[in-house]
């Protein structure tokens, strides 16, 4: 059954179609009619496509064929998780790690989530929805089956996830908040974004939090996740993060900004979850 999930309905789904269920997930049509076809069953049986759903439902369903396993290789299983149910982890990412595979590297946050996992019988890939730069540290959402990783998918696509990340830059600030809207796009001779007119959007806020002379100390929320967004914002309005060497030509112990906050809708709850993780500078 490594290639099965089985999982309770929520109450909230009572007397709905089984379509509601895949529809709360964002699943395309095509995956929910293919699904629909003998890959669901309901008590150990397989259902309907107009099947209706009952309180307390057992529903499990079968992904076999629409998944590759992942190559793990010898890793560490050592993760810090934060938030875990059927369908979603939360994990804290340290600093100067990589989410997933960049071709040259064999360690990951994604290899060692599925180390764990595996080694407590969990078989299906468990992926990320979305990366944070490798000197950044803090959470990243991984999705526990196909279906999740659709939902947070569309999540951040449709921009209805929350996130607020905590950076110290250099001071002194001439305004307590701001909103930084420029486009930006790859430098030609460099590793950097840079502002560009002719780059992607990027929608970035920042609010005071506190004065940590020489530091300031913010919070940075994002519109558009965009690579090195925060950092190249900062950089382009005079205020670098501290640490960022690329950005600011200056180095410290590491990059200091962190991912410490997100908040999305449940798939299957429909209620809010609120995550946070703690700042480590």
């Amino acid at each position: 059954m490594s290639d099965h999930i089985t999982f309770k309905v929520d109450p909230s789904f009572d007397g709905k179609p089984i379509e509601n269920l895949f529809q709360a997930f964002y699943t395309p049509t095509k995956t929910m009619n293919h699904l629909l076809n003998k890959k669901v069953m309901i008590q150990d049986a397989y259902i309907k496509p107009k099947h209706i759903l009952n309180q307390g439902d057992v529903i499990t369903i079968d992904f076999t064929g629409m998944i590759h396993p992942l190559t793990i290789g010898d890793v560490s299983d050592h993760i810090s998780i934060l938030y875990e149910d059927e369908h979603v982890v939360i994990v804290d990412k340290p600093v100067n790690l990589l989410v997933y595979d960049d071709g040259m590297n064999k360690d990951d946050l994604t290899r060692r989530v599925n180390r764990y996992f595996q080694k407590k019988g969990y078989m299906l890939p468990i992926l990320p929805a979305h990366r944070i730069d490798v000197e950044t540290s803090g959470m990243v959402l991984f999705a526990k089956h196909p279906l999740a990783l659709s939902y947070l998918s569309q999540l951040f696509e449709r921009k209805e996830i929350d996130k607020t990340y905590t950076c110290l830059v250099k001071g002194p600030l001439l305004k307590e908040k701001g909103t930084i809207k420029t486009k930006i796009a790859q430098d030609r001779h460099s590793s950097k974004m840079i502002p560009n007119p002719a780059g992607v959007e990027a929608i970035t806020h920042y609010q005071l939090v506190s004065l940590e002379d020489p530091f300031v100390r913010l919070h940075v929320s994002i519109e558009t996740g965009r690579k090195h967004q925060i950092r190249a914002h900062l950089a382009s309005i005079g205020y670098p993060i501290v640490g960022d060497a690329l950005y600011s030509g200056f180095r410290a112990e590491r990059l200091m900004l962190h991912f410490g906050e997100v908040s999305f809708k449940h798939p299957m709850k429909q209620n809010k979850i609120i995550q946070q993780s703690r700042i480590p500078f």
